[in-house]
């Protein structure tokens, strides 16, 4: 279960295509945040995409991802 904070995310995010750094950074990018807690997050290339499949959660300002076949826990600080 989600909690409110992760209600916020739900649905799907792309990178914004004139925000250079983060293009020059991340790529092109589509999240889709579902509400059973897993995160899609696919790298858009210019003739394969690469999918990773994740679980997600929210814990104060920060959005906690897990790889779950990795067992790899990873922290971003939301802004």
């Amino acid at each position: 279960m989600i909690n409110e904070q992760s209600e916020q995310l739900l649905g799907a995010w792309v990178t914004d295509t004139f925000d250079r750094s983060s293009i020059e950074r991340f790529g092109q990018v589509q999240m889709v945040f579902e509400p059973n807690g897993k995160l899609t997050y696919i790298i858009i290339g210019n003739e394969t995409n690469k999918i990773m499949l994740l679980s997600f959660r929210v814990e104060g300002d920060s959005l906690v991802t897990n790889q779950d076949l990795l067992r790899v826990k990873i922290e971003h600080v939301l802004h």
